[in-house]
């Protein structure tokens, strides 16, 4: 019985060392496994910090109706009290008002038309109504700077998502520095289009440091990310909208394309989608498109869109039958032309003598838009070719500069 009772002792304490054994070693195990984890939020707490930050960002974004409306309420007063502290007359001020329809149901969209007698104030309107609009979630101030014959305008336009909801125009009746004169020299704006595919072409013509606009593409592997850089480089940003061309077989224009066989609903629907993608962009040229802009009346539809959103569109003019620009002017849509490609042949030599059509051009009428693609061929033309618009007295500037406008 002894014998019996001192081996069941034994097999109890061996049976309790192994728990207390595994007890320890558990809480070991836990304590050096919460160690590691705070040891790796430590070393990468800033990148922690901007997933919760993206997060945070990508929550705000959802804005009930209750804060639409407040948001458009405070806005109002806040523009009605800096034209009161400017003492603008109130003859000087224009409102238009049109009921639109946004995602929290319809609202009225206003349109504020401002003439101002001091430039200073025109600058100083901007920056309080930039930093104003910050404070809330979801909402951003879109800017255009445009010259207007002896006029120089700022067009401020608030989105609340993706939405317009208020456009300010200010006028300044004091002229710029040279705008009381036709700028010296001739001027030329150089598009690239097709931006999105990767970022590296993008940044190497960013780096020329010259008011290159740039057109992307929609849903493109980069092109939030490119349409990021060229929002944080100051550029101006178009959307590159893809269209049905002649040959559908050959020239492939993406499942996004507008086709001509699409009823009056299904084209608006896919514009207003393609332009909610970059609510940033300042205009619209067309991707391909050959058959759908030769197209009236479907070219009236998507043009429709442009207005209501304040764009201004270039027709790539990749048939001479495109009607395209013929009806963003009929419709008032501020509007242009492309004078020029540059590398339908992407060879150095055809690129160059493309760049010396493009500077004949400008020097004859004062003006010229041409287009171009990301290729290398073409970025090593373009900076090799910055001496010879200096040398001929040629500004390279923003395509919005040359627009035709009612």
């Amino acid at each position: 019985m002894k014998k019996n009772k001192k081996r069941r002792s034994r097999k109890m304490g061996r049976k309790n060392n192994r728990s207390l054994w595994f007890t320890i070693g558990s809480v070991l195990f836990f304590l050096a496994a919460a160690v590691s984890i705070l040891l790796y939020f430590e070393v990468h707490r800033e990148r922690f910090s901007e997933w919760v930050g993206a997060g945070k960002k990508h929550a705000e974004r959802k804005i009930s109706s209750v804060e639409y409306d407040l948001v458009l309420k405070r806005f109002d007063r806040y523009l009605d009290g800096l034209l009161k502290d400017a003492h603008v007359a109130r003859r000087n001020i224009r409102v238009h008002r049109t009921r639109r329809k946004g995602p929290k149901g319809t609202f009225i969209s206003k349109r504020v038309e401002v003439d101002l007698s001091r430039r200073e104030t025109l600058s100083l309107f901007e920056m309080k109504l930039n930093r104003y609009v910050r404070q809330f979630p979801g909402v951003f101030l879109r800017t255009r700077h445009e010259l207007a014959g002896k006029k120089e305008r700022t067009i401020l336009s608030l989105y609340v998502g993706s939405t317009i909801v208020r456009s300010v125009v200010l006028v300044s009746l004091v002229p710029a520095a040279g705008a009381g004169e036709k700028p010296s020299g001739p001027r030329v704006a150089i598009i690239v289009d097709d931006i999105g595919a990767g970022l590296a072409p993008l940044n190497s013509l960013i780096a020329l440091n010259v008011a290159i606009t740039f057109s992307v593409l929609p849903d493109l592997r980069h092109s939030k990310d490119a349409v990021r850089e060229i929002v944080d480089h100051h550029r101006e940003l178009m959307l590159h909208l893809p269209m049905e061309p002649i040959d559908s077989l050959e020239h492939r224009p993406g499942s996004d394309a507008l086709l001509v066989k699409m009823g009056e609903k299904e084209i608006r629907e896919r514009v207003r989608r393609l332009l909610d993608l970059y609510p940033r962009i300042a205009g619209v040229n067309n991707h391909m498109g050959s058959r759908f802009t030769q197209d009236r009346d479907r070219m009236a539809v998507v043009l429709e869109e442009i207005k209501k959103r304040d764009l201004f569109f270039v027709d790539s003019l990749t048939t001479s039958r495109s009607v395209a620009y013929e009806e963003a002017r009929r419709l008032g849509v501020p509007a242009a032309r492309r004078d020029i490609f540059l590398d339908d042949v992407i060879h150095p030599d055809a690129v160059e003598k493309q760049i010396g059509r493009l500077i004949e051009r400008a020097q004859e009428k004062g003006f010229a838009i041409a287009i171009c693609h990301p290729h290398a061929v073409t970025l090593e033309a373009l900076r090799d070719a910055l001496g010879r618009f200096r040398a001929a007295g040629i500004r390279i500037v923003p395509v919005s500069e040359l627009l035709d406008r009612s």
